[in-house]
């Protein structure tokens, strides 16, 4: 595993088979002690490390193919999206107890069936919102599912299909400081931004290309407080990193725009209009009782 310093460009390992063991890597997450969470599919567990890097920890109780892993810091949770069994797993972060599950019970007849809202079939990552609202990628359903902090359902968006707007196989997902949906699409290589109607707002990529801004093989994606926009390609083998406007930096933004425009129409308007006629200067006129009466010579002594 690669931990990257994106100011120094440094980076360190934690090494398989010397600093832990793992089988498949399949999702990363860090709470606000720095303590690292790792999914490991093919090990059915998630590994604990502390700030340091050294394992401290591990759950397997429940899991049989962890993939996404979140957690909520204020509530001291830590969400596990399992694949085979469809459903989100619920842990204490502390504790790491299981807590819930979120998502129907899958058996062998049904497993990757599931249509109803607020199950799944094979879903992949999550993440939450400012308000812990969970957001799942539920991939073979193209579609993403949101429950409350509670794990009860509130809605669902996303149709399958192939274009802008549309979602096919949605695996990576994260949500910025403005609430909105970032939602990364393997099978399209494209990353659509969703607010929490469903709506598109933008998307970035539109071929599958290794040039700068295009993806081959999208899989994941990360926003971090300083509002960068991290994403994963397989074939590539590389990460993007991306700077996302935020809704009051852009606010302030097109209000200084729009101030220099007026500024520079005023002055267009001034520079358009001639100037004013000058006209001469006219001497005082001299009071009517002046004329009349004019004041008297000064006299000697």
């Amino acid at each position: 595993m690669f931990i990257f310093n994106t100011e120094t460009h440094d980076a360190t390992l934690i090494k398989n088979g010397t600093d832990a063991h793992f089988g498949w890597i399949n999702g990363v997450a860090v709470d606000d002690g720095d303590r690292l969470f790792v999914s490991d599919g093919k090990m059915h567990r998630v590994l604990i490390f502390d700030p340091q890097h050294k394992v401290e920890g591990q759950v397997v109780e429940g899991l049989v193919d962890p993939v996404g892993l979140a957690i909520d810091n204020e509530n001291r949770l830590l969400y596990v999206v399992d694949e085979q069994q469809d459903q989100v797993l619920v842990y204490d972060a502390d504790t790491l107890k299981p807590l819930r599950r979120i998502g129907k019970a899958t058996t062998p007849a049904t497993k990757h069936s599931y249509t109803n809202p607020g199950d799944f079939a094979a879903p992949t990552n999550v993440a939450l919102d400012s308000d812990q609202n969970v957001y799942v990628t539920d991939t073979l359903n193209s579609r993403v599912e949101i429950f409350d902090a509670d794990g009860n359902f509130i809605t669902t968006f996303g149709k399958a299909g192939d274009g802008p707007g549309f979602l096919f196989k949605p695996k990576g997902i994260a949500v910025d400081c403005d609430g909105h949906i970032w939602v990364a699409d393997e099978y399209q290589d494209r990353v659509q931004v969703f607010n929490r109607e469903g709506q598109l707002l933008t998307y970035i990529g539109d071929t599958h290309a290794n040039a700068p801004g295009q993806f081959k093989a999208l899989v994941g994606i990360a926003i971090d407080k300083q509002n960068r926009v991290f994403t994963t390609e397989q074939y590539p083998g590389r990460m993007q990193m991306f700077r996302y406007i935020t809704d009051a930096e852009a606010d302030a933004e097109r209000t200084r725009r729009q101030t220099e425009l007026a500024k520079a129409a005023e002055a267009r308007q001034k520079a358009a209009t001639p100037p004013a006629a000058e006209t001469p200067a006219q001497k005082p006129a001299t009071p009517p009782d002046q004329k009349d009466n004019p004041a008297p010579k000064p006299q000697g002594t």
